[in-house]
């Protein structure tokens, strides 16, 4: 496994401020963890990223979407 990891802190403009670490996933992909939600998703280069916590907010994952492709848009993943 990778050692990267990535905190990011973003405002899409819908008023939350998302404090978010990114590190691999050891079963593929990466994982994007928002801590202070207890909130976590799997995220892949190529698709959308999938919800793995329990009672997530449907417009969180909305905005963690967004979010997920605008790093990988960037290249900022290894």
């Amino acid at each position: 496994m990778s050692a990267y990891y990535s905190h990011i802190e973003a405002q899409p403009g819908d008023g939350t401020r998302y404090d978010l670490v990114i590190t691999d996933d050891p079963y593929g992909g990466y994982l994007i963890v928002w801590p202070s939600m207890g909130e976590v998703w799997r995220g892949f280069k190529d698709t959308e990223i999938k919800v793995l916590s329990k009672d997530v907010n449907p417009y969180s994952t909305q905005a963690i979407q967004k979010i997920w492709y605008e790093i990988v848009m960037r290249g900022d993943l290894e």
